[in-house]
């Protein structure tokens, strides 16, 4: 069984280096339905039975343009979302990186923005739905988001937590995990080959 972590394709708030927010309607410019459409191929390619989704916008539309090629309906999962901000969600990364980086790791992970959560919980709430997806017996496409992707490569690699910050995963990337034997191990990381420019 293969696991194909997939990026969400590419919103104008991307292009800004904006953060987005949680339940807003923001959707794939055209870049981005077109980089869904090339990820499409891959996931014929990797013979995926299943899809499931971020249940933001710009994912659930991500994962829509896969399963119409495939025929096959996307399955949304609340726990795939990227991290809630709370009060900071809509800045520039750069400004919410310079608040965190006066921080300990230690500190980092257990601090929550104003009605934001904290990096432990998104990264226990991802882990719980990764659960639910290890029990599928064939391959399987899961589109969610950069943030995300980061606080999941640490637990499933069984890397220092620290290993976190090393991570980059750019819009319509694809990050390939093969489990068996109950051990997953990552055959692919942050792939962009398929993308016509």
């Amino acid at each position: 069984m293969e696991i194909l972590f997939l990026r969400h394709g590419e919103t104008e708030k991307n292009v800004d280096n904006l953060t987005h927010k949680h339940g807003e309607d923001t959707e794939l410019n055209s870049k981005g339905r077109d980089q869904a459409a090339q990820l499409a191929a891959v996931c014929k390619r990797h013979n995926i039975h299943k899809i499931f989704c971020s249940p933001e916008a710009r994912a659930v539309q991500t994962a829509h343009i896969i399963g119409s090629e495939l025929d096959i309906r996307p399955i949304v999962l609340e726990g795939l979302t990227e991290r809630d901000w709370g009060d900071w969600e809509g800045q520039p990364w750069s400004e919410i990186e310079a608040q965190l980086s006066q921080l300990s790791l230690d500190e980092r992970r257990r601090f929550v923005p104003p009605h934001g959560e904290s990096w432990e919980q998104m990264e226990n709430r991802l882990l719980s739905s990764i659960d639910v997806i290890l029990q599928e017996n064939d391959s399987v496409a899961v589109v969610t988001h950069a943030g995300a992707l980061r606080a999941l490569m640490p637990p499933l690699k069984r890397e220092p937590l620290e290993n976190s910050f090393s991570y980059e995963f750019d819009n319509a990337s694809v990050t390939i995990f093969r489990q068996k034997n109950g051990m997953l191990t990552q055959t692919l990381e942050n792939d962009t080959s398929h993308l016509i420019v």
